[in-house]
């Protein structure tokens, strides 16, 4: 490696200008400051529409530079529509066609990273990591089976065997992989990793500087909302996010709620809500700093994962940004989410499933004390600043690259329950 600079080709399912990218340009530009150099292989932009954004087409290759990093992308089936087969087919197209397109283009790096996501975008950085005689990195933020049948994208009556053993052998080959929890790492040993180097790592909240516009621009979204006090959920408009749910549990609640997002049920919640004439606007999908800012305006957000097979290993991403937002939270969850919450203790917490429950949240929240909102914005203030803050993510997954790319061992890096430090 020259300059003792790590050079990654990471293939990811979305980035910029996909909004709010877990691992997106924000992050590779921030990586450089840690030398770690990362070019990125992806797609056409498309989520969360079905179509591929304006200026744009969908063609075999292209490259661009975005904020200093390199971007490939390649076509693929585009599939964030309520097409299961088109999903599916999109996950396999889009790594399949960057791999070849990787190896056609010569592209050269010190490792390959990739973040699962769809679970077959490991098996494709295994073969480019191969093919360039690199090692391999799974950073796995869903969990397969697991996510194909929580979503609803694989009927229960047919066998999983195959997807897991094919999950198994990629578990096996990688170099490293890296969990969002304690349950996910242990699952993944227990599928066949190798424990020495799997390590569990939290998701950090990407900073976001929130301008005089982005509040202003808030401001006109909530309308007369604006100086109400309001639960705001801000993520994607899924079959697990629960958004119905804390439709009716607003209502319930007589508690206003302001949903910002999109996804594939985005119309089918705006029916429901006013169907049901609960109080709620959705403000649709914003830019990062206008998100942000409706969040800090909040009297609390919220996060709700629906029970399901990814209970014990998944967290979602958005705990993190609801957290460095500075405002209480509402958690509605099972497994590795609930106790992540509970450790947190920035708001109160309920079990999916249970309206009731969620309502009684909401109400909790809104009519909290002084004293009692103080403790749990210094709460989520005091782990966003030791867990979730940028600056120790960064550092941490930096080491860990640089540690793979270098062929050393990782157990000077892990404490003795295998999390990242």
């Amino acid at each position: 490696m020259a300059n003792d600079t790590t050079r990654v080709l990471y293939l990811k399912q979305r980035f910029d200008p996909e909004p709010a990218p877990l691992r997106g340009a924000a992050f590779t530009s921030a990586m450089r400051d840690h030398g770690v150099e990362i070019t990125v292989l992806t797609g056409f932009p498309y989520y969360p529409q079905p179509t591929i954004y304006p200026g744009y087409k969908n063609r075999l290759r292209a490259v661009e530079v975005l904020d200093g990093t390199t971007v490939h992308r390649s076509a693929s089936v585009v599939g964030h529509t309520p097409s299961s087969v088109r999903r599916l087919l999109s996950y396999v197209t889009m790594p399949a066609i960057s791999t070849v397109n990787a190896v056609a283009r010569n592209l050269d790096a010190d490792l390959v990273l990739t973040t699962l996501g769809p679970g077959v975008y490991a098996h494709f950085a295994m073969l480019l990591a191969r093919r360039i005689g690199v090692p391999s990195v799974l950073e796995i933020q869903d969990l397969w089976p697991e996510s194909l049948t929580a979503s609803g994208m694989w009927p229960r009556h047919l066998p999983l065997f195959a997807i897991e053993a094919a999950m198994g052998f990629a578990y096996r080959h990688a170099s490293a992989i890296t969990c969002l929890s304690p349950g996910c790492r242990q699952a993944v040993i227990e599928r066949g990793a190798p424990e020495r180097s799997t390590v569990s790592m939290l998701n950090w909240a990407p900073p976001v500087v929130v301008t005089r516009s982005d509040t202003d621009r808030a401001r006109k979204l909530l309308g007369p909302w604006a100086d109400t006090p309001f639960i705001c959920y801000a993520g994607s408009l899924g079959p697990l996010q629960g958004v119905e749910r804390m439709c009716d549990a607003a209502a319930q609640a007589n508690t206003h709620l302001v949903v910002l997002g999109d996804g594939r049920e985005a119309s089918a919640l705006r029916e429901h809500a006013q169907r049901t004439d609960a109080p709620v606007r959705f403000v649709g999908q914003q830019p990062v700093g206008v998100a942000q800012a409706v969040l800090e305006q909040a009297a609390s957000s919220t996060v709700y994962l629906e029970a399901s097979d990814l209970d014990q290993t998944a967290i979602p991403s958005k705990i993190a940004a609801n957290v460095a937002a500075g405002v209480p939270m509402v958690v509605a969850a099972n497994g590795e989410t609930h106790r992540l919450a509970e450790r947190i203790a920035a708001g109160p917490q309920c079990s999916p499933g249970d309206t009731g429950a969620l309502a009684s949240c909401f109400r909790e929240v809104i009519n909290a004390s002084a004293e009692q909102r103080a403790r749990w914005i210094r709460n989520a203030n005091a782990f966003a600043a030791d867990a979730v803050h940028p600056k120790h993510g960064l550092a941490r997954y930096a080491t860990l690259l640089h540690a793979v790319a270098n062929e050393a061992p990782l157990r000077n890096l892990v404490d003795h329950d295998g999390a990242l430090v």
